[in-house]
């Protein structure tokens, strides 16, 4: 027996559909199980018959499909992509149901080109007391909207070569003047859980992750270990260039138009805003607090709760960068400094 899905991709989109058979004989049941779609969640699911769903995002941001099949009942997942009594196996197919690749089984993940169809198959085995020959198609129509800044943003983080650790975050996003144009920026530092609850908060949850100058790959540390523990340079980095698009784990985490702030636009939001002190950081509407650093020299962490460092996108020499410097209680300033110091970072995005 064989079960199709077919994908109609309006843009690429993440959704994570679970389907989770229910047989009885040849019959097949579909629920829309846990729904994690785009950046900030469904704007709306609607279901014009058991066979239809159509989703409107409200991301427009570039994302990735994953699909996987749940084990229920007495049907368990095929491990080597063949099928016995009573498992089942998803895999990729091509126009005519052939067999893409026969390692494409149960999990299937890709990056999905704009308005293209996709086929997978969902084969099973019938149970013991039923034989009848079947199919079941279902289809999935994918719609962005235009994301609105202020709502919350959903960014499920995978580890790898930018995230540190696997996690899902909920962004909080605010429209603000502050640099003297209207801009969308996350409300907490990237790779944070939380916003911090205080100027002087010191937990790893508010801290998020830690970057060095112009590299792609983030780390976090939760005060005793740092993740990933290898890769971070200690010393001096040497290199004549301010932070490439390439390498930014704002666009690289939160998609296409999210970005580092300029140390341009750290002073006029510095100025904007009153920027005094601590407390005054805090106060404004990015909350920004002192979450100390890594040090260069070793990668260890330091100054949680006494101050902050936040990165901006531009070099002052090859050695040393422009950053935001929250001092105790007497500056909220420009510095500058080794690039091999890890910051935090804050994102934004023109609007």
């Amino acid at each position: 027996m064989r079960n199709t899905l077919l994908i109609i991709a309006g843009m690429m989109l993440f959704i994570m559909v679970f389907v989770s058979p229910v047989f009885a004989a040849v019959s097949v049941s579909v629920s829309g199980g846990a729904w994690a779609i785009g950046t900030i969640g469904p704007e709306s699911v609607s279901i014009s018959d058991s066979d239809k769903w159509t989703v409107t995002n409200n991301s427009g941001a570039a994302e990735y499909i994953y699909i996987s099949v749940a084990s229920t009942g007495s049907w368990t997942a095929s491990t080597d992509g063949t099928q016995t009594a009573n498992q089942f196996v998803l895999r990729e197919d091509d126009a005519s149901g052939n067999l893409i690749s026969s390692t494409a089984y149960v999990l299937k993940g890709e990056s999905f080109a704009n308005n293209e169809t996709y086929s997978f198959g969902l084969y099973f085995k019938a149970p013991p007391e039923g034989s009848e020959e079947g199919s079941h198609t279902l289809t999935i129509t994918l719609t962005a909207s235009t994301f609105a800044c202020g709502s919350l943003m959903t960014v499920i983080h995978t580890a790898g070569s930018v995230a540190p650790v696997t996690k899902t975050v909920n962004y909080g996003t605010v429209l603000t003047s502050l640099t003297g144009t209207e801009q969308c920026w996350i409300t907490q530092n990237l790779g944070a859980t939380q916003q911090a609850t205080s100027a002087t908060d010191t937990t790893e949850a508010s801290a998020g992750w830690y970057w060095q100058f112009n590299r792609p790959q983030g780390y976090k540390h939760d005060g005793t270990t740092r993740t990933p523990s290898t890769g971070f340079i200690t010393g001096t980095i040497n290199q004549d260039s301010d932070w490439t698009t390439a390498n930014d784990p704002c666009a690289l985490l939160l998609g296409s138009g999210w970005r580092l702030p300029t140390s341009t636009e750290w002073t006029n939001a510095d100025s904007t805003g009153g920027w005094t002190n601590y407390t005054t950081a805090y106060a404004s509407v990015l909350k920004l607090h002192r979450a100390g650093c890594l040090v260069r020299a070793d990668g260890s962490l330091g100054a949680v709760g006494t101050y902050g460092y936040y990165h901006s996108s531009n070099q002052y020499s090859d050695t040393y960068e422009y950053f935001l410097f929250i001092q105790t209680t007497t500056a909220c300033e420009m510095y500058t400094t080794y690039k091999s110091n890890a910051f935090t970072a804050r994102c934004l995005k023109d609007i």
